[in-house]
Protein backbone atom coordinates (compact mmCIF):
# COMPACT_ATOMS: atom_id res chain seq x y z
CA UNK A 1 0.00 0.00 0.00
CA UNK A 2 1.03 3.54 -0.89
CA UNK A 3 2.11 5.79 2.31
CA UNK A 4 -0.15 8.71 2.43
CA UNK A 5 1.14 10.70 5.42
CA UNK A 6 3.84 13.42 4.67
CA UNK A 7 5.35 13.29 7.84
CA UNK A 8 8.23 10.23 8.96
CA UNK A 9 6.51 7.98 11.35
CA UNK A 10 8.94 6.58 14.09
CA UNK A 11 9.49 3.81 16.69
CA UNK A 12 10.02 4.28 19.67
CA UNK A 13 11.05 1.98 22.66
CA UNK A 14 8.90 3.20 25.33
CA UNK A 15 6.26 2.88 27.81
CA UNK A 16 2.95 4.51 26.22
CA UNK A 17 0.16 6.07 29.04
CA UNK A 18 -3.55 6.17 27.46
CA UNK A 19 -6.67 6.81 29.54
CA UNK A 20 -10.18 7.80 28.52
CA UNK A 21 -10.42 11.61 29.09
CA UNK A 22 -13.76 11.15 30.23
CA UNK A 23 -13.20 8.48 33.05
CA UNK A 24 -9.73 8.17 33.41
CA UNK A 25 -9.75 4.67 33.24
CA UNK A 26 -6.34 3.65 31.74
CA UNK A 27 -5.84 1.42 28.93
CA UNK A 28 -3.27 -1.29 28.29
CA UNK A 29 -1.96 -0.20 24.50
CA UNK A 30 1.21 -1.21 22.80
CA UNK A 31 3.07 2.00 20.92
CA UNK A 32 3.15 0.53 17.48
CA UNK A 33 4.64 4.18 15.85
CA UNK A 34 4.61 7.87 16.26
CA UNK A 35 4.87 11.48 14.75
CA UNK A 36 4.78 14.87 16.25
CA UNK A 37 1.22 14.64 14.81
CA UNK A 38 -0.42 11.44 15.98
CA UNK A 39 0.30 7.54 16.92
CA UNK A 40 -0.53 4.22 16.12
CA UNK A 41 -1.08 1.77 18.93
CA UNK A 42 -2.79 -2.09 19.83
CA UNK A 43 -4.76 -2.21 22.26
CA UNK A 44 -7.77 -4.89 23.80
CA UNK A 45 -10.31 -2.38 24.71
CA UNK A 46 -12.38 -0.86 21.40
CA UNK A 47 -12.56 3.11 21.39
CA UNK A 48 -14.48 4.45 19.14
CA UNK A 49 -13.65 7.33 15.94
CA UNK A 50 -14.00 10.41 17.87
CA UNK A 51 -13.53 9.37 21.22
CA UNK A 52 -10.93 11.48 22.98
CA UNK A 53 -8.29 10.18 25.05
CA UNK A 54 -4.67 11.32 27.27
CA UNK A 55 -1.64 9.99 25.72
CA UNK A 56 1.79 9.64 27.92
CA UNK A 57 5.30 8.76 26.89
CA UNK A 58 7.77 6.98 29.18
CA UNK A 59 11.05 6.31 27.82
CA UNK A 60 14.35 4.90 29.59
CA UNK A 61 17.60 6.67 28.58
CA UNK A 62 20.82 6.28 29.71
CA UNK A 63 20.65 9.70 31.82
CA UNK A 64 17.68 9.41 33.29
CA UNK A 65 13.57 8.37 32.60
CA UNK A 66 11.87 11.09 30.80
CA UNK A 67 8.07 11.18 31.27
CA UNK A 68 6.19 12.98 28.84
CA UNK A 69 3.41 15.54 29.29
CA UNK A 70 -0.17 14.76 28.83
CA UNK A 71 -1.67 14.66 25.59
CA UNK A 72 -5.31 15.08 24.50
CA UNK A 73 -6.02 12.86 21.55
CA UNK A 74 -8.98 11.81 18.87
CA UNK A 75 -9.56 8.36 17.88
CA UNK A 76 -9.31 9.04 13.72
CA UNK A 77 -9.88 5.06 12.75
CA UNK A 78 -10.00 1.64 14.39
CA UNK A 79 -9.17 -1.49 12.65
CA UNK A 80 -10.31 -5.17 14.77
CA UNK A 81 -7.68 -8.26 14.15
CA UNK A 82 -8.43 -11.39 15.80
CA UNK A 83 -9.43 -8.90 19.46
CA UNK A 84 -6.87 -6.64 18.94
CA UNK A 85 -7.56 -3.48 18.00
CA UNK A 86 -4.99 -0.95 15.86
CA UNK A 87 -5.76 1.97 16.90
CA UNK A 88 -5.23 5.57 14.72
CA UNK A 89 -4.80 9.03 16.91
CA UNK A 90 -4.39 12.43 16.10
CA UNK A 91 -2.92 14.98 18.41
CA UNK A 92 -5.08 17.97 19.22
CA UNK A 93 -2.60 20.55 19.69
CA UNK A 94 0.73 20.82 17.82
CA UNK A 95 3.61 19.20 19.48
CA UNK A 96 6.54 21.43 19.58
CA UNK A 97 9.41 22.01 21.67
CA UNK A 98 7.88 25.06 23.87
CA UNK A 99 4.89 23.35 24.21
CA UNK A 100 5.84 20.10 24.88
CA UNK A 101 8.93 19.94 25.94
CA UNK A 102 9.11 16.77 27.68
CA UNK A 103 7.35 14.86 24.49
CA UNK A 104 9.94 16.08 22.35
CA UNK A 105 12.61 14.96 24.57
CA UNK A 106 10.97 11.26 24.65
CA UNK A 107 10.67 11.28 20.47
CA UNK A 108 14.51 12.10 20.68
CA UNK A 109 15.57 9.02 21.27
CA UNK A 110 13.87 7.20 18.44
CA UNK A 111 14.60 6.07 14.66
CA UNK A 112 13.36 7.04 11.48
CA UNK A 113 11.21 4.13 9.98
CA UNK A 114 9.97 4.50 6.14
Amino acid sequence: MEEKRSHDRKTLSAEVLVAHHATGEPIEAVLLNISNYGACLNTSVYLKTSDKVRFALKVNTPESKIESEELLCTVRWVERNNGIYTTGLSFDMKVKPDTYPLFIACLEYTQVRR
